[in-house]
């Protein structure tokens, strides 16, 4: 279990470029009793963006389609987390490979 909190740390800090703590899952945490009671996921889309994790509205609204088709529980709420900082630390990896390349070769000239 720790090494997947640890993971999932490291991998939300490359994407965001700044460093998370036990402490800002336990922020976004407490906004699960609100998405469980009213399935409005707007307030924790709010504090993810505030912590630095802007999701793209199609992610947005699969999250929302999920909400309304029975839920989620706190494990796949995780998983889901998980799997959102995962495409989006390979997206930002393969861009910096792209931007490298192209630093690289300015040198070369």
């Amino acid at each position: 279990m720790a090494d997947m909190m640890g993971d999932l740390l490291g991998k939300l800090s490359r994407k965001t470029g700044r460093e998370w703590t036990m402490l800002d899952l336990l922020r976004l945490a407490q906004k699960l009793p609100e998405l469980q009671k009213d399935g409005n996921a707007d307030g924790l889309f709010a504090e993810l963006g505030e912590m630095g994790l802007e999701l793209p509205e199609e992610t947005k609204e699969k999250v929302k389609d999920k909400l309304a088709n029975g839920g989620v529980s706190q494990q796949q709420a995780a998983q889901m987390l998980d799997d959102i900082s995962e495409k989006k630390v390979e997206k930002v990896s393969a861009r910096k490979s792209v931007v490298k390349k192209k630093s690289s070769s300015k040198k070369r000239k």
